[in-house]
């Protein structure tokens, strides 16, 4: 269930999920990142967790919000 009170915390994940992606691949070259599974796979589970997060989010926040991607 979408609830407005969850939103917040839709996008407190959102945000660490971000964070989390950041410091995975701070330093690495594309090559690098791409050939180390373990940090590969982190990130496209932060991404997939991002991607539930956004898809959660209330169409009332949506549509108040509607400069936020």
């Amino acid at each position: 269930m979408r609830e407005r009170s969850r939103d917040r915390q839709r996008l407190e994940d959102i945000q660490n999920c971000i964070c989390n992606v950041r410091q995975f691949v701070e330093g690495l070259t594309f090559e690098t990142f791409v050939n180390n599974k373990i940090r590969y796979f982190a990130v496209m589970k932060n991404i997939e967790i991002i991607g539930e997060a956004a898809n959660m989010l209330t169409r009332n926040f949506r549509m108040n919000n509607p400069d936020l991607p």
